[in-house]
């Protein structure tokens, strides 16, 4: 398997409120093509390893020779974490929807005191290379925060969307705050694909 940019489901202009074009083609295109084809690179000596998709990859990292589990933790975490975030994004959001729409209310017993927790967590992040994620664990939503290349998917974790925070203050917000950039991300969720991941999560059972 040759790892790729994920195809984008929308133009990066139309998330010009949330992502400026200049920013999104940076990180698209320079950046995460920079993380994808060093992983390709590092798994181009490891035949065996050559079959797995990114997720399967983070999975199996422990079974690894020490020099590719190091690269694939490092290139192939922010991989999976830039493919996710990407993939949840749209211009056309429409809250959240189903079961994930109910499990939110169930946990948190509203959406707005979810969406408050999500946000201070995602505050405490700013001027870190780091993410916010909402994830499936053992069954349960959980919020939790990560850095750099770190990657929470595991047997009992799987991501259900996720927020970049930025090392810089000035990308990707047009100098706003940070307030005001996490504030405009729920009006840019694939909330659709989020409750596809969290069925996903729901009814996985990692090896």
């Amino acid at each position: 398997m040759i790892h790729k940019l994920p195809e984008l489901s929308y133009d990066f202009h139309e998330l010009a409120v949330f992502i400026s074009p200049k920013e999104f083609q940076l990180n698209y295109f320079e950046i995460h093509k920079w993380y994808v084809e060093n992983l390709n690179k590092a798994l181009s000596k490891y035949i065996s390893y050559q079959q797995y998709s990114v997720a399967d990859l983070m999975m199996k990292l422990k079974y690894m020779p020490e020099d590719l589990r190091n690269d694939v933790k490092k290139y192939g975490g922010m991989h999976f974490n830039y493919s996710l975030f990407w993939k949840i994004l749209t211009p056309n959001s429409r809250g959240p929807v189903g079961t994930l729409k109910n499990a939110i209310r169930d946990t948190y017993h509203d959406f707005g005191v979810f969406k408050k927790e999500f946000t201070n967590i995602a505050l405490d992040l700013y001027a870190s290379n780091a993410w916010c994620w909402l994830l499936v664990q053992k069954g349960n939503l959980k919020i939790m925060k990560t850095y750099g290349h770190d990657c929470p998917i595991s047997k009992d974790t799987y991501p259900v969307l996720c927020l970049k925070l930025w090392q810089v203050s000035s990308l990707f917000v047009k100098q706003k705050q940070n307030l005001e950039y996490i504030n405009e991300f729920w009006n840019f969720i694939n909330w659709e694909e989020a409750e596809s991941r969290y069925l996903e999560g729901k009814r996985q059972i990692f090896i």
